[in-house]
């Protein structure tokens, strides 16, 4: 087997004491240091940086190549999802304006969401589906603190993730001085019923 020795390899038009990688004469891909820094479509370090500098960010593949290794950042992703609000039985109930972002960084989920509901002749419990990421049981039972408006009760508002593997939706939960219950179709107005929030569970 042979053995290739050297304190550099570099392209000519690199500096002293740095390995280059070229794909052609103009282009340096990527650079290590001498000072053990690796720079990815630059040649210069940046003040402060890191050991490891990427000048277009990483990307990831568009599904999860999943590891089983907890030091290992498997998945990144940012988009938007569309909640729906839910009644036990919706009956002429309209969603107004339904809009959320979302961040993932490997198992963990950060939403953004605003929902407003006209219930109409909507009966029963209610609840925001479409999650962008079925819940794992990690996720254990969460509550989610939000703004609300147009609601009849002027006690605390919130929905809950319960935790159970595969879930996408948050329960909307009331609380009076003494218990709490579902939230319902007869709690809303009749109009532009508004729930809004931001939280963080896991895959």
């Amino acid at each position: 087997m042979s053995t290739l020795s050297t304190t550099n390899i570099k392209h000519p038009s690199s500096g002293s004491n740095n390995i280059v990688l070229a794909s052609d004469g103009t282009t340096t891909i990527p650079t290590v240091k001498a000072t053990t820094e690796l720079l990815v479509g630059g040649v210069t370090t940046t003040a402060n940086g890191g050991t490891l500098q990427i000048s277009n960010g990483i990307t990831f593949p568009a599904t999860q190549s999943a590891c089983s290794n907890a030091n290992t950042l498997d998945d990144y992703e940012e988009g938007s999802w569309t909640p729906s609000g839910e009644f036990a039985s919706n009956g002429t109930r309209t969603n107004v304006e339904m809009r959320g972002t979302y961040t993932k960084v490997g198992d963990a989920v950060h939403v953004n969401f605003y929902t407003q509901v006209t219930k109409g002749t909507a009966s029963g419990a209610y609840r925001i589906t479409g999650l962008p990421f079925a819940a794992s049981a990690r996720t254990f039972t969460i509550g989610v603190a939000g703004a609300a408006d147009n609601m009849t009760p002027t006690v605390p508002v919130w929905g809950i993730l319960d935790g159970v593997t595969g879930s996408s939706s948050l329960v909307m939960k009331k609380k009076d001085s003494s218990s709490s219950s579902d939230l319902t179709a007869a709690d809303l107005n009749t109009s532009n019923a508004v729930f809004a929030a931001s939280f963080t569970y896991f895959v």
